[in-house]
């Protein structure tokens, strides 16, 4: 087996810590279980990867109202399942903790 060397190492930690104490189903209910557009939300959320900055832009991407998106971003952080990283261009951008698919899996 080559060696290697992780990138970042700490969002590897937190993804695998994260996966220990919520399934992606369990992360898929709290960001689209009781919203009628649930795709548009997976979609949201999956958007938040950590290189998108903006949260109009990931709003808009998503088709997803500006103000409810602000309102799930404080939520999913305090549930959680979100953090905010800093990219390569040193912004500040919200990271999911998985990648979800329509029906809840990553």
């Amino acid at each position: 087996m080559g060696e290697y060397e992780i990138q970042n190492p700490q969002e590897v930690m937190i993804r695998l810590l994260a996966r220990v104490a919520l399934k992606p189903e369990e992360v898929w209910e709290i960001v689209a279980g009781s919203r009628r557009d649930k795709s548009n939300w997976v979609k949201a959320y999956n958007l938040c990867d950590g290189e998108h900055s903006k949260q109009a832009d990931i709003a808009k991407e998503a088709a997803v109202n500006e103000g409810n998106f602000s309102s799930a971003l404080k939520d999913w952080e305090r549930q959680g399942i979100l953090l905010y990283v800093k990219n390569q261009n040193g912004d500040i951008c919200p990271q999911g903790i998985v990648r979800l698919d329509e029906k809840g899996k990553s």
